[in-house]
């Protein structure tokens, strides 16, 4: 009598044997539209950068904006409805950020606009692949389901190969944002 285990190998064997093997699945493709990340407003009304490479507020500042913003990458993530089963072992991580060349968003007075108004454009892209930091660890799997959507086991270098940073500028406000594109690698 053989069993369970032993006439899977048979029945794999055979079909190998006929050339009928089933084709491994293609590779997952994920796409979001994240925001922008935050700066922090001070009670003068300056516009500080908050999570950029060169950014020099409090930690405490700081903590709060990354949590707000990872928050809001969740957020993203589970409005979509489109994400893996189970966090991706391995996969490629595309970021492309796209911004409005204006610097008074609060001269126009519609939605898009004012709602872009609080959020960061870097004039390099060292500070916003240092900016986007906190939405790659919130696409990481965690423990906080409020703060990690579970996309990616995590952002190690072996897990997580990340593709060049793209900047766009001279897009219209309602396009703002951060494009993110991950393909899961076998």
């Amino acid at each position: 009598m053989t069993t369970q285990p032993q006439r899977v190998l048979e029945a794999l064997t055979n079909l190998a044997n006929r050339g009928q093997l089933p084709r491994p699945p293609k590779p997952a493709i994920y796409s979001w539209v994240f925001p922008l990340p935050p700066v922090h407003v001070t009670a003068s009304g300056r516009r500080v950068i908050a999570l950029g490479g060169n950014a020099r507020v409090h930690w405490r500042i700081r903590t709060s904006l990354v949590a707000s913003y990872r928050e809001e990458v969740v957020a993203v993530v589970q409005q979509s409805g489109k994400r893996p089963w189970e966090p991706l072992e391995r996969a490629r991580i595309h970021l492309e950020a796209r911004y409005h060349n204006g610097r008074d968003p609060q001269a126009v007075t519609d939605a898009a606009t004012i709602r872009a108004s609080d959020r960061y454009r870097p004039s390099d892209r060292d500070n916003i692949r240092a900016a986007c930091k906190p939405l790659i660890d919130a696409l990481c799997a965690g423990t906080d389901p409020t703060r990690s959507a579970g996309v990616l086991a995590g952002d190690r270098a072996l897990q997580l190969y990340e593709s060049p940073l793209e900047v766009v500028t001279g897009v219209p406000w309602a396009e703002e944002g951060i494009y993110v594109v991950i393909e899961e690698m076998a």
